[in-house]
C-alpha cells in the first residue's frame, strides 16, 4: 500500500528521469503515482547535527507545501479540463509522491501528423488552450514537449482528446529560477533565453519560454518532425547564435507565419497563446471535418478471476474468496486472520495478470494450523508451578 492506494504495478524509472512511477488503485479507479528522489526526509541514523536535521525536515515540508499550493492554483484554473493535475501530495518511504488520475493514451505524438488537417488543428488548439489555463494560474509549465501531452482517440468515432501532464519542472511566474541550475525540462524545446541564462543570470524567464516550446510542438504535430537546424545544435542554440531555423516548406502559409511568430528569438516579439488560439480557430473553418482513425476498436480482454482459498493442514476448506483483476495489473494477496488458526506457510502471494487477461495462477491457497489452546498452556504452567513448590517444600523439610 502507498498511503491509501493499493499498488498494482511496481515502481519503474522508465521515461521518468531520476524519479520513479507506478500504477495504483483506489475505489475502483486507477492512479499514476510519481515518487521524487529529492528532497528526502532525513533519518536520525545519518548522524546529522540538530541544525542540519531540522533544515532538511523544513526543506521537505516546504517542498510539499509548494507543490500543494501550485496544484491548487492549477486546479482552480483548469476551466478547459485539459490539465491532469495531481490530486494530492503524499509521503512514502521518506520521499514525496504525487497522485494523479491515470490517463490511458493510445495515440503517440509522432502519429498525430497522420490525422486529418481538421483533427490536427483541433489538437493544436486544445494544446494552446491547456497552456493558457496554466498561465492563468500564474504558473510556467517549464517542460513543454510532445510527450507531456497525452492523446486518446475514441476507437468508435475517431474523436481525439488531449491532456497536459507533468508539472514537475513548473514554477511560479512571480518566482522564476534564479540560476540556470534550477531549470528543468527537455533541452530540445528550450527557448534561447534559457540557454542565455547560463552566462547571464539576470535574465528573467517568463511564460514566453512555454510559448517558444509550443511553437515547436505545433510544427511537430503538423509535420511529424521539428524544424530543420544545424546538426548537433538545438533550435534554441541555433537562434541564440544568430542562426536560422527552417520551417517545413509544406506547412500551410498561415501556420508557417504562426509558428515563426511563436518561436521568434526575442521573447518580447513572440506571439501570445491567445494569438495562436484565435488563428487556429479561424483555420478550423477552412478545413472539412474529416476523421482519420488511428486506433482500432479491439475487443478488451476480460478481467481475470482468481480463487483465494484458505485451508487447514488436513485439507479442509475454511473459506474461499473470489478475486477479480483487470488485465495488465498485479497485486499482493495477503493471508487473512481466521479465528482459532494461524498461517502455517507463506502469508502473501504476488498475482500478475498480463494484457490478455491471463493470471499467473488460477488459484491461491493459504494453509492454516490450529492455534495451541491457551487453556492447555495455563494447565501446564499451573502443574509446573505445583511441582516446583513441592520440590521447594521438600528441600526445606530436609534442611530443618
Amino acid at each position: 500500500m502507498i498511503g491509501c492506494y493499493e499498488q498494482v504495478k511496481d515502481f519503474t524509472n522508465e521515461n521518468a528521469g531520476t524519479s520513479e512511477w507506478c500504477i495504483a488503485q483506489k475505489d475502483g479507479k486507477r492512479y499514476f503515482i510519481k515518487k521524487f528522489q529529492k528532497p528526502v526526509y532525513p533519518s536520525k541514523d545519518l548522524g546529522l547535527s540538530e541544525a542540519k536535521y531540522e533544515a532538511r525536515v523544513k526543506r521537505f515540508h516546504a517542498t510539499k507545501k509548494k507543490y500543494e499550493h501550485m496544484y491548487n492554483a492549477l486546479r482552480a484554473n483548469n476551466h478547459s479540463g485539459l490539465l491532469v493535475v495531481p490530486q494530492e501530495v503524499i509521503s512514502y518511504q521518506f520521499h514525496l509522491c504525487t497522485v494523479a488520475e491515470q490517463i490511458a493514451a493510445n495515440v503517440e505524438p509522432e502519429e498525430v501528423h497522420r490525422l486529418s488537417e481538421w483533427q490536427r488543428l483541433v489538437l493544436m488548439r486544445s494544446m494552446t488552450l491547456a497552456l493558457m489555463n496554466v498561465h492563468a494560474a500564474g504558473v510556467i509549465h517549464g517542460d513543454m514537449k510532445p510527450d507531456n501531452f497525452l492523446i486518446t482517440q475514441n476507437a468508435e468515432n475517431g474523436v481525439c482528446l488531449l491532456r497536459l501532464i507533468d508539472f514537475d519542472s513548473s514554477y511560479w511566474a512571480s518566482s522564476p529560477p534564479e540560476s540556470a541550475e534550477e531549470i528543468g525540462g527537455d533541452m530540445a524545446y528550450w527557448a534561447p533565453e534559457i540557454l542565455a541564462k547560463f552566462t547571464d543570470e539576470s535574465i528573467v524567464l517568463d511564460k514566453a519560454v512555454d510559448v517558444f516550446a509550443l511553437g515547436l510542438i505545433l510544427h511537430y504535430l503538423w509535420m511529424g518532425a521539428l524544424p530543420k537546424k544545424p546538426e548537433g545544435k538545438t533550435i534554441g542554440e541555433c537562434l541564440l547564435a544568430g542562426g536560422e531555423v527552417i520551417l517545413d516548406e509544406s506547412l500551410p502559409l498561415v501556420l508557417n507565419r504562426l509558428i515563426s511568430g511563436l518561436i521568434a528569438r526575442d521573447p518580447e516579439k513572440r506571439f501570445s497563446c491567445q494569438n495562436a488560439y484565435d488563428v487556429l480557430g479561424v483555420q478550423l473553418e477552412n478545413y472539412p471535418r474529416t476523421i482519420v482513425k488511428l486506433v482500432k476498436d479491439e475487443a478488451k480482454a476480460a478481467a481475470a478471476r482468481v480463487e483465494v482459498r484458505f485451508r487447514d493442514t488436513e485439507g479442509n476448506t475454511l473459506e474461499t474468496i473470489p478475486l477479480t483483476l483487470e488485465p495488465g495489473t498485479s497485486v499482493t494477496v495477503n493471508a487473512k486472520q481466521i479465528e482459532g488458526y494461524e498461517v502455517a506457510g507463506v502469508d502473501r502471494v504476488r498475482l500478475t495478470v498480463n494484457e490478455k487477461g491471463e493470471p499467473s495462477t488460477s488459484a491461491v491457497t493459504f494453509v492454516y494450523q490450529r492455534k495451541k489452546s491457551r487453556q492447555g498452556l495455563i494447565v501446564l504452567l499451573t502443574a509446573l508451578g505445583v511441582i516446583l513448590l513441592w520440590l521447594l517444600l521438600l528441600c526445606m523439610s530436609e534442611i530443618f
